[in-house]
């Protein structure tokens, strides 16, 4: 089936992201016209975007083993694959986004693809510049994220091939009585505090009580042991990591006389390994956000969905959506997840100019149209509900704007109970949620106008010729079953062909709406 003429005309707008944004696109088509008209349409949505294309499936698999794609454009029907099939090698080959061209109108094979791996199910018929624009999008972020991943994980890589930061000694009884520190381990003074005490009567953060009493089970019956971990707060309240090894000590007769060991501070890995952790999570909100978005027919699912995820797959303690009321400039709060619901619907508070709200976190995010960080709700002036977010151990949350034809009317705020939670990285994750929700607001207010459009005449409002026939035949329907009589008025207007020629059409247009109105007036519309 031929694609829709690539035209000026035909493309909209660009996106703001996919125009600047570097991504590697596979497109697997067999038939060269239209595998052309795809990839105009992709110079226009993102000019940077590196396109290759194939029309084999064994093609496309040799460029999928050759290195990896942010995105597989894929059509099922090969010359040397058909079908499902096609589908199913390619999500073998890899774990990117995979969406599936096709001129099949079967929704049994849409769900099917869906269900096993594919991304989304594009008729080739409704291919826009705006579908892929928002794919290319999509694959951008996720580039980011393996990106970041690849670069934490290189550097706890790293970290782990470092050599000890110090040596150790402790006596019969398991208490510190030798150090000797490295440049990466902790000053020796914090140390000398130590001395003479088991490690484990050293207030800590972590472990357990129960991990400590396995440790000490184990040094009391003299078995070395490799890595065990722990954590306390430094002088400025700062978490330090440590890994130390041990191996008892015997004299000449036997008797046992100590444990001696290394350490290595393992800060930076912990941090590291954190931050991987919470970037997979917001992954994970990003994947469960867009199919949510992919179903949802309303603003109500896509926001309380949209919560749900952010809580379960993305770990934060809360997460909630609020919309602004423009006449009263108060938020009212719409869904929500986690513990404080009765906190949330009672935020009321004036956002405008001259509000209580004005220089708030919640109001900047809106005004500014970006994302708004507190890394420290505590001491962080902007934050409303200060004390029962603090009463809820909340201590970081940002707010993330969500928008509708230009303007911000809304948004959606997360938060964790971890102070300094969130950094760069994550908060350009976040902000793709939700533009992802932005996305979806749009398309559900677009699609309303179009049902709208379908059955009532835009102009004068009333039902146009589709629905009052329908309304018709029912309503002849069920007189005829009541043996009741079916009162049917014509209207026609005298002389209205004159009043468009005399006054123009906008006069003739004002008369039909004034009709229009009269009319529903009068059969108490």
């Amino acid at each position: 089936m031929a694609l829709p003429a690539l035209t000026s005309a035909s493309i909209p707008g660009l996106p703001r992201d996919p125009a600047r944004t570097r991504v590697s696109i596979l497109l697997i088509e067999d038939v060269p016209t239209t595998a052309q008209i795809i990839k105009g349409y992709l110079a226009a949505v993102a000019p940077s975007a590196i396109v290759e294309a194939v029309d084999t499936l064994a093609g496309a698999l040799q460029k999928l083993a050759a290195g990896p794609f942010d995105v597989i454009l894929a059509d099922l029907n090969l010359p040397d694959s058909a079908g499902l099939a096609t589908l199913d090698r390619l999500l073998e080959a890899t774990d990117r986004l995979i969406v599936v061209l096709t001129v099949e109108d079967e929704e049994k094979i849409r769900d099917e693809a869906i269900a096993r791996g594919a991304y989304e199910f594009l008729h080739k018929s409704k291919l826009s510049k705006a579908a892929l624009g928002q794919i290319v999008r999509l694959a951008s972020i996720q580039a980011e994220t393996f990106r970041s991943l690849r670069e934490g994980e290189a550097r706890f890589r790293s970290l782990t091939k470092l050599s000890s930061d110090f040596y150790w000694e402790t006596d019969t009884g398991h208490r510190l009585v030798r150090l000797n520190t490295g440049l990466d381990a902790p000053p020796a003074h914090i140390f000398a505090a130590q001395m003479g005490k088991p490690r484990w009567d050293i207030p800590y953060v972590s472990p357990d009580a129960g991990a400590w009493a396995a440790h000490r089970a184990a040094m009391d019956a003299h078995q070395p042991f490799r890595g065990f971990e722990f954590s306390r707060l430094n002088p400025q309240g700062l978490e330090r990591h440590l890994s130390i090894s041990g191996e008892p000590v015997f004299g000449e007769e036997g008797a046992f006389t100590g444990y001696r060991g290394v350490g290595r501070n393992i800060t930076e890995r912990k941090v590291q390994q954190r931050r991987i952790e919470r970037l997979s999570r917001v992954h994970a909100v990003l994947s469960g956000i867009n199919a949510v978005i992919a179903r949802a027919r309303t603003r109500e699912e896509v926001f309380a969905e949209s919560c749900r995820i952010a809580v379960e797959a993305g770990g934060f303690r809360i997460a909630w959506i609020g919309l602004l009321d423009w006449e009263t400039m108060r938020i009212q709060p719409c869904a929500w997840e986690g513990p404080g619901r009765a906190m949330i619907e009672s935020l009321s508070v004036d956002l405008g100019d001259e509000g209580a709200g004005y220089g708030t976190a919640l109001a900047l995010a809106m005004r500014e149209a970006r994302a708004v960080v507190s890394n420290d709700i505590e001491h962080d002036a902007r934050i409303m509900l200060k004390s029962e977010l603090m009463a809820h151990d909340l201590r970081s949350l940002v707010v993330l704007p969500l928008e509708l034809g230009g303007a911000a009317i809304g948004a959606l705020t997360l938060a964790t109970g971890e102070r300094g939670f969130f950094d760069d990285d994550e908060v350009k994750l976040l902000a793709g949620v939700a533009a992802d929700i932005s996305f979806a607001l749009d398309h559900i207010e677009k699609e309303k106008k179009l049902d709208y459009l379908a059955l009532y005449d835009s102009l004068t409002g009333l039902a146009n010729r589709t629905l009052f026939l329908e309304r018709l035949g029912y309503s002849m329907h069920a007189a005829k079953q009541s043996g009741a009589k079916l009162p049917l008025v014509l209207v026609d207007i005298e002389r209205f062909r004159t009043v468009n020629d005399s006054l123009g059409r906008q006069a003739g247009d004002a008369l039909l709406k004034q009709v229009a109105a009269r009319l529903a007036q009068a059969a108490g519309r």
